[in-house]
């Protein structure tokens, strides 16, 4: 830390640390959509479209950011999970996998019987 103020890393972090939670947002939301109509529908198709070209976003701004931290920095980040706990970095991608893979076999399952 500066003495005058936070580094260019903690800014870093900081913005990593609200595109994250501008992911979990997302990703609650398109489950929250799946949980109550039952899977994708003609209905929801669009707004979750919408919401996925965010995620898209989101992650993208947050590959950009990662580049300028270093491997320790970006090994040692911990980052809030959808249920608010702290995961790893590493730990909260595999889980984003996870719940995203869902996604694309409710996806799948509705673009087969269209």
């Amino acid at each position: 830390m500066e003495i005058f103020g936070k580094s260019e890393s903690d800014r870093i972090t900081e913005q990593i640390h609200h595109e994250i939670g501008q992911m979990n947002s997302c990703l609650r939301k398109i489950t929250d959509l799946l949980d109550r109509d039952g899977g994708v529908i003609h209905s929801n198709r669009q707004a979750i479209a919408t919401i996925e070209e965010s995620l898209t976003r989101h992650y993208k701004t947050i590959d950009y950011l990662l580049v300028q931290l270093s491997n320790s920095q970006i090994i040692n980040l911990r980052v809030q999970w959808m249920d608010g706990r702290y995961l790893s970095l590493f730990m909260w991608e595999g889980s984003f996998k996870l719940v995203l893979s869902r996604i694309v076999m409710e996806l799948d399952k509705y673009e087969k019987r269209y």
